[in-house]
């Protein structure tokens, strides 16, 4: 796991945008690269978006993967970019204007299933001057105004590893690990479903000798992706293992707003 805490500023009554990006899949033939754009164009221009990395960024589907066959290779993997050298070149190129707004990048299965830690350090981080979050991460935003901290909010993020058929179920399992990880925000990515879910935890406090229940606002987010499933042309994975839901290509941001302890969801 890795942990990092990172100061925000805002202007008062401006609100925190956090944007996941992940599941970009770069070099398959159904990465939607203009859908894409959209998401870092909207990040560069807005002074308080910030994004995190979710994993899966490249598609990297190769012949062998962990010395093992990978059977999700087919020849029509090469209709992409099929070297995936230049997947990692391309990527770093399309996600160097918001590179300054990043609060660091997660790996996910497609990264770590044929690289180390130390390449994907090397080769993506370093070249976008972003912190590596590993596959779990615990992040610690705390915005300002100016030289005092209006408030801290806590991010749990993973890129998961959910393989059922239903958007429920997927939030069942990120809300499941929310009995183990406490935080403000959840981030889960891989299901390339697009969600959310805010609710609210109860507690109680002591002020003075009476007893004050607290009401502290919380969201559940399944961080969507760049893969369209419905690419005509080209014989892809869900092609052969066709799920039963939609899958809405982008993603979800999450808008904080610490002036009046308010979490929202947007698509």
């Amino acid at each position: 796991m890795r942990c990092k805490a990172v100061d925000l500023e805002l202007k008062k009554g401006e609100m925190l945008m956090l944007e996941p990006l992940g599941d970009i899949h770069y070099g398959s033939p159904a990465f939607m690269e203009e859908k894409f754009l959209e998401r870092v164009e909207a990040i560069r221009r807005d002074r308080n978006r910030y994004w995190i990395g979710m994993g899966d960024y490249i598609d990297n589907v190769r012949p062998y993967k962990q010395g093992t066959v990978d059977k999700r290779w087919t020849t029509e993997t090469l209709k992409g970019v099929p070297d995936w050298d230049e997947q990692i070149r391309g990527l770093v190129e399309l996600l160097k204007p918001v590179a300054h707004k990043c609060l660091g990048l997660l790996w996910g299965n497609h990264e770590w299933s044929t690289m180390t830690s130390a390449e994907f350090e090397d080769r993506v981080c370093k070249p976008l001057g972003v912190d590596f979050l590993g596959g779990r991460a615990f992040l610690v935003l705390r915005i300002k105004s100016g030289k005092k901290v209006v408030r801290e909010y806590s991010v749990f993020a993973i890129h998961g590893n959910y393989s059922g058929m239903r958007v429920g179920g997927a939030l069942n399992r990120l809300q499941d690990l929310a009995r183990i990880y406490d935080a403000d925000v959840y981030l889960m990515g891989h299901t390339h479903s697009k969600a959310y879910q805010a609710e609210y935890r109860i507690s109680i406090v002591a002020v003075g000798k009476k007893y004050v229940l607290v009401e502290r606002p919380v969201i559940y987010v399944l961080t969507g992706g760049f893969l369209n499933p419905n690419y005509v042309g080209v014989e892809q994975y869900f092609d052969k293992h066709p799920l039963p839901r939609s899958i809405r290509v982008g993603t979800v941001t999450v808008g904080i707003d610490p002036w009046r302890g308010k979490i929202h969801g947007f698509e």
